[in-house]
């Protein structure tokens, strides 16, 4: 699967929710939220057949699913484990993309001994301050490193660098949400930023993979 280039209105409408995020919540926001990861699974699917596709699509889906959740939590609503939940199956699904793609060539262990201290440090700092919820975020942070290290496997370095990106956005989400008494605007902002930025590493890492 070889794409082009990823789609204008993944960059307008990345750039719209993040220059409105200080407006937060006004109606449609959430549609807006998602926008991103559905042109970007609307992209993979106008794409040439290959081994990934319907993983990456889905998990693109499930990724704007939990967009659209998570963007209830601060009204109120008991999104979080269903937003998270989302996200956890759509990171299974990009773990599973990397696996069936080729390898492109070998990385360093030291990269996954990395990554592995990495999510290990960020759970020891969060584990104090999750009370009820230390088992879902921990079962999730086990899924996104995983995911990560199957990036590792697959060797091509925007696919590393997204599923890295990935863990850090997701990082400053559970500091955010759990950590800081007073949930930070500029935080929401690089949360945005990498998530996005994320999104399209990783969808466009995979994109030059082939059926056979």
């Amino acid at each position: 699967m070889h794409l082009s280039k990823p789609p204008l209105i993944f960059y307008l409408s990345a750039l719209a929710y993040i220059a409105t995020l200080h407006l937060t919540p006004y109606p449609g926001d959430f549609v807006l939220k998602a926008l991103p990861a559905l042109s970007l699974a609307f992209w993979v699917w106008r794409s040439p057949d290959s081994r990934v596709r319907l993983a990456l699509i889905a998990a693109l889906l499930l990724s704007a699913l939990g967009d659209i959740l998570l963007a209830f939590i601060p009204r109120g609503s008991d999104t979080f484990v269903a937003g998270l939940s989302a996200f956890l199956i759509a990171h299974l699904l990009f773990s599973m993309a990397f696996l069936r793609a080729p390898n492109r060539q070998p990385r360093p262990v030291y990269l996954i001994v990395f990554i592995v201290l990495l999510s290990a440090t960020t759970a020891g700092l969060l584990v104090p301050k999750l009370g009820s919820m230390a088992g879902p975020v921990l079962v999730y942070s086990a899924i996104i490193t995983l995911m990560t290290i199957a990036s590792v496997r697959y060797g091509q370095l925007m696919a590393m660098a997204g599923a890295l990106t990935f863990m850090v956005s997701d990082s400053l989400i559970a500091f955010n949400t759990f950590v800081l008494a007073d949930p930070a605007l500029s935080v929401r902002y690089l949360i945005m930023l990498t998530y996005y930025a994320a999104l399209f590493l990783i969808t466009h890492s995979l994109s030059a993979t082939k059926r056979h």
